[in-house]
């Protein structure tokens, strides 16, 4: 998803259940799915454009990675891919 503006956005969220279905996260994980934060960040893609990604992350960890996608994007620091899909399934 590319993003409109030029301006970055960062969400925290809990993690809806389809997110969470199609994610790497397991019950045997040792982080509840309770503990776990959906985010969704914008960035700079190597095509030179901003777009949007979303990720998984702790929940005590989830606004201090919103800052750092901030702090890249204002950078415009190229990132391949922000996702939280599983690869070949």
């Amino acid at each position: 998803m590319t993003v409109s503006g030029r301006s970055f956005a960062g969400t925290v969220n809990p993690v809806p259940a389809g997110v969470l279905a199609r994610s790497t996260w397991q019950p045997a994980c040792p982080v509840t799915a309770g503990e776990l934060r959906y985010l969704t960040l914008s960035f700079w893609g190597f095509d030179g454009r901003a777009h949007t990604g979303e990720m998984l992350v702790n929940a005590s960890v989830a606004n201090a990675v919103v800052t750092v996608f901030g702090r890249l994007f204002a950078a415009k620091f190229p990132i391949e891919a922000v996702d939280d899909q599983k690869r070949g399934a």
